[in-house]
């Protein structure tokens, strides 16, 4: 190599269409700290990490970066059709099964058990309000607007709702056509568009932080829905900025490391004040969002278990399973055994163990009966294969380079 040869630095596009990512086993991990973060709060543990901030909600803000990041190639690739499809057999399937598992089956459980006298099925059907009404109510993504919370009077545990982890999807679903809408009008070709719409919406997010009237006005006490989705919103298009930017970012674990540490400064940085609701304001989580996202991408592209959930991707399961699930294992209280007539609890972190194992065969039925046979159906939509979008995509890439 001559002494003037320019060493060109590998980029994170370069890095994901090399071949397998670890994205899979990422959301697995996510998907399993957002279950225990939950557990340990139905417990009646403090399940904050650091002010007033938990593991579940940093993992949920992965959760949003990871899906911005792979939603906007799903957008990109796919017809506006096409792309409607696939998210409806990636969402839907799951979360009906999920919700009328809990409405006839474990509600009824756990009714009969709390209240043993007069608890036929009959009665239990008949409930206000009940189990029909907690399956269409929440079948539209536990959406803000029709959503059920219990069923009766259960459950009865320290957070007394069925599934707490569902009111996501709604905003979720919304990002996903957030992100069509952009693509369609032009933003993967043209991505400073994109750039500067994420940009703008995380200014907004950041002044609402910073002054207190905005962390008092934009909270989960007030304008849910809009903080809500202007949070999730966010981080959801940082990860589809870094996406459309991957053939101009650098593969560097340095970055990595330096975004890790300015969002773990964030998290310390004492924003909670008496004028703000510490942990479900802006501030961290939101605004070390964008900070959060490349490494993210980062460790999904460079951790070694490519084999982790690719052919079984348990992340969904666990995800909308771990809360009911929790709820019975608590019910049962599992980490009681009768020992010559007494009864000895050990705690509440093996009740937190058990929510998790007792959670995954939950997930792998739930990929196996219901998700996976329906994202097959996703092939008589058309959908193209991985090879031809990757070459479409580095043909429209270098046609656009002026980006």
């Amino acid at each position: 190599m001559s002494e003037n040869a320019i060493i060109l630095r590998p980029t994170l596009g370069e890095k994901y269409h090399q071949g397998p990512n670890s994205f899979n086993f990422l959301r697995i991990v996510l998907a399993a700290a957002v279950l225990l973060s939950h557990a340990a709060g139905l417990e009646g543990l403090s399940y904050e990490l650091v002010n007033h901030y938990s593991v579940g909600q940093i993992a949920v803000g992965g959760f949003f970066v990871l899906s911005g990041f792979l939603i906007t190639e799903s957008a990109v690739r796919s017809t506006a059709w096409r792309f409607t499809v696939s998210r409806i057999l990636r969402i839907f399937p799951g979360l009906l099964a999920c919700l009328a598992l809990t409405a006839w089956v474990l509600g009824y459980i756990y009714h009969r058990h709390a209240y043993p006298v007069g608890a036929s099925y009959g009665n239990y059907l008949g409930l206000d309000p009940g189990p029909w009404s907690y399956f269409w109510k929440n079948a539209l993504l536990a959406n803000p607007f029709t959503q059920q919370s219990f069923i009766g009077k259960s459950p009865m545990s320290y957070f007394p709702i069925w599934n707490g982890p569902l009111y996501t999807l709604f905003y979720e679903f919304c990002c996903y056509f957030v992100v069509l809408a952009l693509v369609r009008c032009g933003a993967a070709r043209r991505r400073f568009v994109l750039l500067v719409v994420t940009v703008a919406l995380w200014a907004v997010g950041t002044v609402f932080s910073f002054i207190p009237y905005g962390a008092t006005t934009f909270n989960v006490l007030s304008n849910l829905n809009l903080f809500n989705f202007l949070q999730f919103l966010s981080l959801f298009l940082a990860g589809s900025t870094i996406y459309v930017y991957r053939d101009k970012l650098p593969d560097s674990k340095w970055w990595a490391l330096a975004g890790l540490a300015v969002y773990v400064t964030f998290l310390l940085l004492p924003f909670a004040t008496a004028t703000r609701i510490p942990g479900f304001t802006f501030t961290p989580v939101f605004v070390g969002g964008p900070f959060l996202a490349y490494a993210v991408i980062w460790l999904g592209l460079h951790v070694p278990f490519t084999k982790v959930g690719s052919k079984n991707d348990l992340s969904y399961g666990v995800y909308i399973y771990g809360w009911p699930i929790t709820q019975m294992v608590l019910l049962w209280n599992v980490v009681r055994f009768s020992w010559t007539g007494h009864y000895v609890h050990f705690g509440p972190y093996p009740v937190i163990i058990a929510s998790f194992v007792f959670t995954l065969p939950f997930a792998w039925l739930s990929w196996r009966v219901v998700e996976k046979p329906s994202l097959d159906l996703k092939k008589r939509f058309g959908v193209a294969p991985r090879r031809l979008v990757e070459a479409t995509l580095k043909t429209n890439e270098s046609e656009n380079s002026h980006g």
